[in-house]
């Protein structure tokens, strides 16, 4: 096929490219029928389990047709005397990915896979683009297109020659600002498109030009005015977003609105949750959810994803609805949004949807933590080190967790925690000088389990050098984030004197105060009655006030809190005439349920004393 003398836009070039060769095709991904192919013979359930999500995430990566799994005809017997078992159990290992794939078909030996294929972002087009052009480039196209911009101030050559250049279509080495010279003259001969793309990319800062606002709005404005689209949605988003000083929710409003009405869907999207959260709207969490069906309804994976969170919690619905989240999860997944595969894993582990079933579980988690997902990584850990769902693998529990602990992420690192206080990782690491910086690390992160840890130890500690680190941990979240938690055992430490010099009145005051303000939210907090409720049992707060403490540990034994449960029921248990005793064990029985161990090892001990209760 002879060149084109000009091509008018990127798509034409892409179409010609096409032609050029199997492998131009090939990278523009526009006729590539590429099957991955898996050969099972000889392989363990695990090792099956394994394979099929490498090779599902490789196929999906390459934007392949199809995934062929070869499992044989189901005429070879195992040791165990049982017949294609293999066959027999793909089906079942293939659920977790179900959301990737469009049909699966038995075959003479094996499953054709038929996988869903995804749209191809604009920047990988063009990564692929210049790839698939490399030999071309400079030719006929690229001269006769600058040629024909220059000559006869063209507009939407000069656009197509700006787009070009910053795209580096021309040469890497193109210097960005050439690219933005032949845009804003195609915008002054006017084009609105160039306006339109001006603007953005001065509002953005990409392609390697500078952001310069007073342009982008200028561009953006001067686009949306003469109803271009998308120029009205980003005009939108420049004054929403406040950039350069220029915010103005009312013009952010109209301008996204006009463009929602011209049936724009990321701008229905954007409205929609803006409706869901009260952003620069009136809160209106259903008029939200019809917006989000709209953009829903357009494949938008952000919109299924929000709707799904919509159905999930009843918030702008009639009731929640887990098995349309289920299926919106599903689309969203489907697309390669992580939260939504995130959240099938989810589904279940806790039986939202059906039988609980930590194997199809594993496979979501795999998923998303290969996007880099730290909750996923997370529980990936938790799943390999205790064996549900997947053989036990505590070398590869730790391998995950190592890289949701390098993104700090506050579960990841109290996790990492608690396994090097119990040995897991081998009887160096129960040191606390190894554990106890990684927990502190958690509690700054802000994770609850990890601040409610650090404060226990704090009050049980001798030890000065875990005393000063636990102290500097909870005194910097209390400084920096004003954390009733915190503040309720640094108030603690005061009235103490623990790692720090002793002040009783600072200490009643930051106590005090972090109850206040905990009552003044309406959500009591168990461990802050809990504290509370020791100072005062201790007589930190003087013999006067000595009585008090009842009425606090009451309060955080019934929101839950085994420590102060265990009190409670022994306290009660001393106390009671021998035929009152019941109420007092079942407190202590519930608080050894919940975790407290003095209460654990009482039940197991006196089991007598509790077996008439059942």
């Amino acid at each position: 096929m002879a060149a084109k003398d000009t091509f008018p836009n990127e798509v034409e070039a892409a179409n010609f490219c096409a032609h050029l060769s199997a492998n131009a095709a090939s990278a523009l991904g526009v006729s590539a029928d590429i099957t991955v192919r898996l050969d099972l013979h000889g392989s363990s359930v695990e090792e099956t389990r394994k394979l099929i999500t490498e090779n599902f995430l490789k196929a999906k990566e390459i934007n392949a047709r199809a995934l062929f799994i070869i499992t044989g005809k189901g005429r070879h017997t195992n040791p165990n005397g049982q017949r294609g078992v293999l066959r027999k159990l793909v089906p079942g290992l293939l659920k977790p990915y179900e959301a990737g794939i469009e049909s699966v078909k038995l075959q003479d030996g094996g499953y054709s896979v038929y996988l869903k294929r995804a749209a191809m972002p604009y920047d990988a087009v063009i990564s692929r683009f210049k790839a698939a052009v490399a030999d071309f480039t400079g030719s006929a196209y690229a001269e006769n297109i600058r040629q024909q911009a220059r000559q006869v101030n063209n507009a939407s050559a000069m656009r197509d020659v700006g787009v070009a250049y910053l795209s580096g279509m021309y040469s890497e080495l193109s210097p960005p600002e050439l690219g933005m010279e032949y845009l804003e003259k195609s915008a002054a001969l006017g084009s609105v498109d160039a306006c339109a793309i001006s603007g953005l990319v001065y509002m953005e800062g990409t392609y390697g030009v500078a952001a310069d606002y007073k342009k982008a709005k200028r561009y953006l404005t001067e686009a949306a005015t003469k109803g271009h689209i998308e120029g009205q949605y980003h005009l939108a988003c420049f004054w929403l977003s406040g950039k350069g000083g220029y915010k103005n929710d009312t013009e952010g409003r109209r301008w996204m609105e006009a463009a929602a009405r011209a049936k724009f869907v990321m701008a229905i999207e954007q409205l929609g949750m803006s409706y869901l959260a009260g952003d620069y709207t009136e809160q209106d969490a259903k008029k939200g959810v019809q917006l989000l069906i709209q953009s829903a309804k357009a494949g938008r994976a952000v919109s299924q994803r929000e709707l799904a969170r919509c159905y999930a919690t009843g918030h702008g619905v009639n009731v929640p609805a887990l098995q349309m989240a289920y299926l919106l999860y599903q689309k969203a997944a489907a697309q390669g949004d992580v939260y939504s595969l995130f959240q099938l894993g989810e589904y279940h582990l806790d039986d939202r949807v059906g039988k609980r079933d930590p194997a199809i579980s594993f496979g979501y988690f795999m998923q998303a933590a290969r996007y880099g997902d730290a909750d996923a990584q997370t529980r990936l850990c938790q799943l390999l080190m205790h064996g549900e769902g997947v053989e036990k693998n505590v070398t590869e529990a730790f391998a995950w967790l190592q890289k949701a602990v390098d993104q700090k992420h506050a579960q990841a690192l109290c996790l990492q925690a608690e396994y090097y206080e119990n040995g897991l990782a081998g009887p160096e690491a129960r040191a606390p000088r190894c554990w106890l910086p990684v927990l502190c690390l958690a509690a700054r992160a802000c994770d609850e389990v990890a601040i409610e840890r650090a404060g226990l130890l704090l009050q049980a500690s001798s030890d000065p050098w875990e005393r000063k680190l636990l102290f500097t941990c909870l005194q910097r979240l209390m400084k920096q984030y004003d954390h009733r938690v915190a503040k309720a055992f640094v108030g603690y430490a005061y009235l103490r004197g623990i790692a720090v010099d002793k002040d009783a009145v600072k200490g009643m005051q930051l106590l005090d105060a972090s109850a206040a303000d905990d009552d003044s939210n309406g959500k009591p907090s168990p461990i802050v009655h809990y504290v509370k409720g020791q100072a005062l049992r201790e007589g930190l707060y003087g013999e006067a006030r000595a009585q008090e403490w009842r009425e606090h540990i009451a309060c955080s034994a019934n929101k839950g809190f085994s420590l102060a449960q265990a009190i409670v029921g022994f306290a009660m248990l001393n106390e009671a005439e021998t035929e009152d005793k019941n109420d007092a064990l079942k407190i202590i029985f519930m608080a050894g349920m919940n975790g407290d161990a003095t209460a654990l090892s009482f039940v197991i001990q006196n089991p007598h004393l509790f077996n008439r209760l059942m």
